[in-house]
């Protein structure tokens, strides 16, 4: 039996692969002490702009830093869907991310269905130097037909292990049991299992596959992972190598409590729930991550994706599916009458937690007009002149908390259905509204009465209504350091960086 540990790979969808060399380097000498041998250490993503951590690249320099057991094979993952357009492989780009390194000894391909037709060209470069294997993701919702016709290329290709995940987490040991049996009738490799906790049968699952033929299965330290988690590494461990169980419960103590308790995976009612209805797990640690509020109705919100094709991750399917909006908005309040002469603020979350007298001193004397964004209550009410409020969830959240609220708000009030209205805002609440507009596709448009995007969120949202309000300058604070793993984090510097050219921003320091 191999165990693959894949804690900083998987684990990454947390805290956005934030590991530190030092972390790195401990993580490896504990999965060398308790003699496991196979490490899938982290993605190999192709960049972008978007801030990641060190796991998500995996790359050279960073391998150079590390310290290596011999006893340990190194290995990463890609997803085949970041090679392949229009049927076509993207050559340039994976061979810019795969000249040779000795350290690397295998790579796994995570492919949906239709991609496993596609990857050949993938799997012949790859094989020349790594050894080479196959991770076909929600094996839930393949057939046995499918699996047949799976088995045929696979065997095609000859790699060393096809793997099957249960994504969803919605396979309980007797689906896993069939699905084994009839692959290992067809497949000439070995078989391997990723399974997801979401049922709390991830154990279960890896069992039954075991003791059907699979010899290889994936682990997490403590399950971390996407959605619900993995298989525990510790529990594994425990199963079949008893004798180093104490020395990696004592590792978990000292490096990854802290960060259970500050990421909060696990398996939870949402989650089971999700599995349920075949829901990719992504939407629910987004919901739990992102907007912890316990007044959102969170079982309501995952009915309404049942009734859409939600098993795969698409966050246009989230904000459709609180069915929300009904039109772009017609009435506007005249925002350009009510900003003329006046010096606008603009307060972000971060380090703005408590003003003191001395910063409440600096916003009177230099008499600026505060909006604050979202939900933030940490700022004095007589501090702020407005807040904005436009994303679905942030909306949705406002319905038993804020109803009190006596700050005015400038919403996407006219542009909500009008069944809804009444439940999220009161009679007392002032709302100054200009319209939203959902789309699925990438471009930002900006009109007089309403905004058209596909991601709502409050800043973008603002900074359109001053743009057409014709306001020349605006201050800004509160939009500095931000954590690095905040893997929900807004990339306020994209949205600023984009409407530089529309508006002057000036940075006001008030700490």
């Amino acid at each position: 039996m191999k165990i693959i540990d894949c804690t900083l790979r998987d684990g990454g969808y947390y805290n956005n692969w934030f590991f530190s060399i030092r972390f790195i380097n401990k993580y490896l000498k504990c999965i060398d002490n308790v003699e496991i041998k196979y490490c899938e250490l982290g993605f190999r993503f192709p960049r972008t702009d978007e801030a990641k951590g060190l796991t998500a690249y995996t790359d050279n320099n960073l391998l150079k830093k590390l310290i290596i057991p011999k006893k340990i094979q190194i290995g990463v993952m890609i997803n085949a869907s970041d090679f392949i357009r229009n049927n076509n492989i993207k050559f340039s780009l994976l061979k810019k991310i795969f000249f040779n390194n000795k350290k690397i000894k295998f790579v796994r391909i995570a492919c949906h269905y239709q991609e496993i037709f596609k990857i050949k060209k993938i799997v012949t470069f790859l094989k020349r130097n790594y050894v080479v294997m196959i991770n076909l993701m929600q094996i839930s919702e393949i057939n046995k037909t499918k699996l047949s016709k799976i088995s045929n290329i696979i065997n095609s290709y000859k790699i060393k292990v096809f793997y099957v995940a249960d994504s969803l987490g919605s396979l309980k040991p007797k689906e896993i049991t069939e699905i084994v049996r009839h692959l290992k009738k067809k497949i000439n490799c070995d078989l391997g299992i990723h399974a997801h906790d979401n049922l709390s049968l991830a154990l279960c699952n890896t069992k039954a596959a075991i003791n059907n033929g699979v010899n290889w299965a994936d682990s997490t330290i403590c399950g971390m992972g996407r959605g619900a988690g993995n298989l525990k590494t510790e529990i594994i461990t425990k199963i079949y190598n008893r004798n180093k169980y104490k020395f990696l419960k004592k590792y978990i103590n000292e490096n990854f409590i802290f960060l259970k308790k500050k990421y909060k995976w696990g398996t939870n009612y949402y989650y089971r729930y999700a599995a349920t209805y075949r829901i990719h797990p992504t939407y629910i640690q987004n919901l739990l991550g992102t907007y912890k509020n316990k007044h959102l109705d969170l079982k309501k919100i995952i009915l309404n994706l049942k009734n859409i094709n939600a098993k795969k991750y698409n966050p246009f399917n989230l904000f459709f599916s609180l069915n929300l909006f009904s039109e772009k908005g017609k009435k506007t309040y005249n925002f350009k009458k009510l900003f003329k002469n006046k010096r606008i603020l603009i307060l972000g979350s971060s380090n703005i937690s408590k003003i003191k007298k001395k910063k409440k001193k600096k916003i009177k004397k230099k008499k600026l007009f505060v909006i604050t964004l979202n939900n933030n209550f940490y700022i004095n009410k007589k501090l702020q002149n407005l807040r904005v409020i436009c994303h679905p969830l942030r909306l949705l959240s406002l319905e038993a908390k804020n109803k009190s609220l006596d700050i005015p708000i400038i919403a996407p009030f006219s542009s909500i259905k009008r069944n809804i209205r009444t439940s999220i805002f009161s009679k007392k609440n002032k709302i100054l509204s200009y319209g939203l507009k959902l789309t699925t596709n990438n471009n930002l448009k900006i009109y007089k009465n309403y905004l058209s995007t596909n991601n709502p969120l409050a800043l973008t949202y603002i900074f359109s209504l001053l743009y057409v309000s014709e306001i020349k300058q605006v201050y800004l604070s509160g939009f500095e350091g931000y954590q690095k793993d905040d893997f929900h984090k807004d990339n306020s510097d994209n949205i600023l960086q984009y409407f530089k050219k529309k508006i002057r921003f000036k940075k006001l320091y008030l700490n």
